[in-house]
């Protein structure tokens, strides 16, 4: 095999681990979600999906939010979900 060639064994354990990461959040597990992070951060520690991942934990982890009681709150809300949540989910 030459040094060009993937090799899909040895080159594909990041996408195993951001895969691991992607499917416990997918089922909103917050502890199994954290404990995938921290071994994809472990492992590869400059992925470039980390630090997304780490916001959707984070917000994960945070639980559901509960409902503002006043305009200003929601708005807030809205915007945090609108500048960090969103580009990370995407």
């Amino acid at each position: 095999m030459s040094k060009d060639q993937l090799d899909l064994f040895s080159d594909s354990r990041d996408v195993m681990l951001r895969n691991d990461v992607c499917d416990a959040l997918q089922r909103r597990d917050p502890t199994v979600s954290r404990r995938a992070l921290l071994k994809l951060a472990d492992e590869y520690p400059n992925d470039c999906s980390r630090d997304a991942f780490a916001v959707l934990v984070a917000v994960l982890e945070q639980g559901p939010p509960a409902t503002p009681a006043r305009a200003e709150a929601a708005r807030a809300a809205s915007l945090s979900l609108e500048q960090q949540v969103g580009p990370a989910a995407r």
